[in-house]
């Protein structure tokens, strides 16, 4: 009997998912071609070879296009990827989100003929639910349908067509590589430690926004999270969708200060180049839910953003992938929200007149904020360390105070807690030194250590109690008072917590109620 031939299993369903390419047309070259040619495609001509081979049901060279976006990991200039911009455009008929229902019908029942022609191919069916899930928010009307229409959230047609969604997705890949084994008639044995139920991260960006058709639970949607960064840590769009979820009641589900930490323990976590761009990802994401009006752009007054990783972020997009008009023109308008007015010129000037629609709602808005800029900026922005640090934004530095200028003092409020939604912790923050210090998201944040070690550390920022921001300065001799809560589930047992980047003393705390006392014999 011969020897069964061993293979990763990673590596059988990746040749299961391109099988599909090696029967391509050889007269379809764009997107059949090597990736050293894809890369010379615009992200605008990608965009219009996908579509034409979708509308032309090409659907060979679609498999093999985002087996290769997949695989490579390739960024457009300004950081999208590749094989999110291929699903994206697929997610709509051609009109876009003015698409008539007839587009909307046509469009879903061809990419049904691709999931049924192509049995084994998993990029289909992540289309079709993606394609399902945006028919669905056109539904989506007001807050009164969203919540109650039939008991059901969304309403019935809101429903049904998320069904639809969620139907697509559920596919076995173990039984797409079944299929493909019968194709080439070969034997391999394969295991695999993954319990990953996708090998596309765009499957659980997709599986994240059919969560909204639920009664909500965090701990499922947390799973599924887990399991998509878990596949590709640097899939941006993950976090965007998590950090748009944390946003705090009305716009989502969340509380102040959470989807800033969330943002800031990311970029920890990924760390290095991609760290920061996954900042930068994120607050521009969460950016579009603001008002951006001059007289209404309170995004970096109500938030905890960093500054100064935002703009590092950028600087990381510009080095590694190269830079896009739609990103310039984003810079620009979140630098003039932040008042870094000599920052927001060098992005203006780098514009010229080619605004982004995409990022300001009309051309009155980047007229208006152009004209701001343009009379506040300081006169002669000399470069120091690049092109977005000036000497007008170097002189207040060097009366700043650093962090070690302040001290902090944590308290619980209960040395025990029955649940860890319960804890409540409280924190002042003093400036002794005759310096002004910024309280920076670094000044901010609290860690939750668990000395047992059953789970990673963790970081809070603050929640205040009324509508009022945090104020991002402390002057000299004066503190401010912070209040911190913990929204989420922690495992019973003792915790200490302690700012993450001040002096500070350790605040022990237990969650869970205290063991019952034995009875005497």
């Amino acid at each position: 009997m011969p020897s069964r031939l061993k293979l990763p299993f990673g590596m059988i369903l990746a040749a299961c998912l391109v099988f599909p390419a090696f029967q391509a047309r050889a007269a379809m070259v764009s997107l059949q071609s090597p990736a050293d040619a894809q890369k010379k495609l615009t992200q605008q001509q990608f965009v219009d070879e996908v579509r034409k081979n979708f509308e032309e049901e090409n659907f060979d060279q679609l498999d093999s296009a985002a087996f290769v976006a997949r695989e490579n990991k390739e960024r457009f200039p300004g950081a999208e990827w590749k094989l999110y911009v291929f699903y994206r455009t697929l997610s709509f008929p051609s009109a876009g989100v003015s698409a008539t229902e007839q587009a909307w019908t046509i469009h879903l029942k061809r990419l049904q003929a691709w999931a049924d022609k192509a049995a084994d191919s998993m990029t289909a069916r992540v289309a079709l639910g993606g394609a399902w899930v945006e028919y669905a928010k056109k539904v989506r009307t007001d807050a009164k349908d969203w919540m109650a229409i039939d008991k059901e959230v969304g309403g019935k047609q809101y429903q049904q067509r998320m069904r639809q969604a969620e139907k697509a997705l559920t596919f076995d890949p173990y039984k797409l590589m079944t299929g493909f084994l019968k194709k080439v008639k070969r034997e391999y044995s394969a295991k695999t430690e993954s319990q990953l139920r996708s090998y596309c991260p765009h499957w659980y960006f997709v599986k994240l926004a059919i969560e909204q058709r639920r009664d909500w639970d965090w701990p499922r949607y947390n799973n599924i999270f887990a399991e998509g960064v878990a596949l590709e840590p640097t899939y941006y769009y993950l976090y965007q969708t998590k950090a748009a979820d944390l946003l705090p009641v009305p716009l989502a589900r969340g509380t102040k200060g959470q989807w800033e930490a969330f943002a800031d323990n990311s970029a920890r976590e990924i760390g290095g180049v991609e760290g920061e761009i996954t900042y930068y990802m994120i607050v521009s994401s969460v950016r579009r839910y603001f008002d951006s009006s001059l007289s209404q752009g309170n995004f970096f007054r109500d938030n905890l953003i960093s500054g100064t990783r935002l703009l590092e972020g950028y600087k990381q997009i510009e080095a590694t992938h190269g830079t896009s008009n739609f990103r310039l023109n984003e810079m620009a308008l979140m630098a003039s929200m932040a008042k870094q007015y000599a920052m927001a010129k060098v992005f203006f000037d780098r514009i010229g007149d080619i605004w982004e629609p995409a990022v300001w709602r009309h051309k009155s808005e980047f007229d208006g904020y152009r004209a701001l800029v343009m009379a506040k900026a300081p006169s002669g922005t000399g470069v120091l360390g690049g092109p977005y640090e000036t000497t007008a934004a170097k002189s207040p530095a060097a009366s700043a105070g650093s962090l070690s200028d302040l001290k902090a003092t944590v308290v619980s409020r209960m040395a025990r807690y029955q649940k860890s939604q319960d804890a409540v912790i409280e924190t002042v923050i003093e400036n002794p030194s005759s310096k002004v210090c910024e309280l920076s998201i670094a000044a901010l944040s609290l860690t939750i250590l668990d000395p047992k070690k059953r789970q990673p550390e963790v970081t809070l920022l603050p929640q205040p109690d009324d509508s009022r921001p945090i104020s991002k300065v402390i002057n000299p001799g004066e503190s401010v008072r912070l209040t911190y809560r913990i929204t989420f589930d922690l495992p019973a047992g003792e915790y200490n917590v302690k700012m993450k980047s001040l002096p500070s003393n350790d605040a022990p705390f237990v969650i869970g109620a205290p063991a019952a006392p034995r009875r005497k014999r």
